[in-house]
């Protein structure tokens, strides 16, 4: 596989921060492309200024369903960094127990999750992003 067709997903470099060193080190690793997570608060043209000096892109983001609440700042945000994938990788946590427990879900809940989730769909996707 070309380094070039993978992404390295920022989230599993979170605890290592900052994260100028962590790009470089991506960088020197060969690998051009980052997965990003938590686009809805992070710092745009910070984040972009890093990407530009070590010459990655994003083509992909993970957000938790919450910020959908906010759509059009969500695909402001990715446009702004030219993403085009944007993936919810797990159900709202809840409230009353720990990420896992977010799993621990009936048939009923999890159809709801699935069409809470679906009824964005169509906005992300006449912004021209997708959703996964």
């Amino acid at each position: 596989m070309n380094k070039q067709d993978i992404s390295v997903q920022l989230y599993t470099t979170r605890k290592f921060q900052p994260y100028p060193p962590i790009l470089n080190f991506i960088k020197e690793a060969g690998v051009v492309n980052l997965e990003l997570f938590g686009l809805e608060t992070m710092n745009i043209d910070e984040f972009k200024n890093m990407m530009i000096s070590n010459n990655i892109t994003s083509h992909s983001t993970h957000i938790g369903f919450e910020a959908f609440h906010d759509t059009k700042n969500i695909i402001n945000r990715a446009k702004e960094l030219n993403i085009k994938h944007v993936i919810v990788p797990a159900p709202p946590a809840r409230k009353d127990g720990d990420f896992k427990s977010s799993f621990e879900m009936s048939e009923e809940e999890w159809t709801a999750f699935g069409k809470d989730l679906s009824s964005y769909v169509s906005q992300i996707e006449d912004a021209g992003l997708t959703l996964g």
